[in-house]
């Protein structure tokens, strides 16, 4: 879905994903140690990139954002994406930090929390509340800073391409009043 959101928190920032990030995301993506928790898709050319982003632009069902640092590196650094918009619940996640230089520095986490931050209180697509989403049972810091930002263990799910992944979801009035510091998240439109 192509949307204009931006979303900012001290050095962080959500946008929409543009045409110039396409080829960094899918040296990412095709890099199996760094997604090695992620949902195996094979190698992925740049003709099959370049087709995933114009179906991404028409599909009215997700909206991925471009993770950037902006200030020490001011570079993309990964991606994230809301889908499956439901009457009271849309699903979270596609995550995936890319840039060696911030891992282990919870932007991932932060990510999610500032993402969570705009679908419970600005999403017009959907009034949502609940957050669902699935983790790798081996992905120990995703699992990490999931269950630190309230989300709940409600469910598994099998794939043959991820193996076994817990379902875990967490409520508005549970996120908003776990994670309040997030108050300063800023949300704006891209001009």
């Amino acid at each position: 879905m192509i949307h204009n959101i931006v979303i900012k928190y001290k050095n962080l920032m959500l946008r929409q994903i543009k045409k110039d990030d396409i080829e960094q995301l899918r040296q990412w993506r095709n890099d199996k140690e760094k997604t090695k928790f992620l949902r195996r898709i094979g190698n992925i050319t740049p003709e099959m990139q370049i087709k995933w982003y114009e179906k991404y632009l028409d599909n009215p069902d997700e909206m991925a954002f471009a993770i950037c640092e902006v200030e020490n590196l001011n570079c993309l650094i990964g991606s994230v994406s809301l889908y499956n918009f439901n009457q009271n619940q849309v699903e979270i996640g596609k995550i995936l930090i890319g840039e060696d230089k911030v891992k282990g520095l919870g932007f991932g986490r932060l990510s999610f929390a500032m993402l969570m931050t705009y679908a419970f209180t600005k999403l017009q697509v959907v009034k949502p509340q609940k957050i669902v989403a699935t983790v790798n049972k081996h992905n120990i810091p995703a699992r990490t800073s999931y269950f630190r930002l309230g989300f709940k263990v409600v469910g598994e799910t099998y794939t043959e391409n991820a193996g076994l992944e817990d379902v875990i979801e967490i409520d508005k009035e549970t996120f908003l009043k776990i994670n309040n510091y997030y108050k300063d998240i800023k949300i704006e439109h891209e001009k």
